[in-house]
């Protein structure tokens, strides 16, 4: 399966579609304990470690409105823009809680 370069388990996982396209590590349907996002792209799954997230960076992600979608690294097309506009969205967000406990972001 895949010319032997996945275990039965992985090869049936990428089967599916089941893979990160950033790390290309499998997943499996019933791993709920992994940090992952799906990209509004491409709907693939990408892990949090991935794109270099925090876990309280993937937590405040899910807190960002409907109309800023998260976009992995692969789909995110605009080369001129240093930052995705989520990333930019979602350090406003965890700055804005900072704020409001008074802790400063470092």
């Amino acid at each position: 399966m895949h010319e032997f370069s996945h275990c039965y388990d992985c090869g049936q996982a990428k089967e599916k579609g089941n893979i990160c396209p950033l790390c290309e590590k499998c997943y499996f349907d019933n791993d709920f304990d992994s940090k992952m996002m799906q990209c509004a792209k491409c709907d693939l799954w990408i892990h949090a470690d991935c794109e270099g997230l925090s876990g309280d960076q993937y937590e405040c992600l899910s807190e960002l409105p409907d109309n800023i979608p998260y976009i992995c690294k692969k789909c995110d097309n605009d080369p001129g823009e240093a930052k995705p506009k989520w990333y930019i969205e979602l350090m406003e967000e965890m700055q804005a809680g900072f704020d409001r406990v008074g802790t400063p972001v470092l």
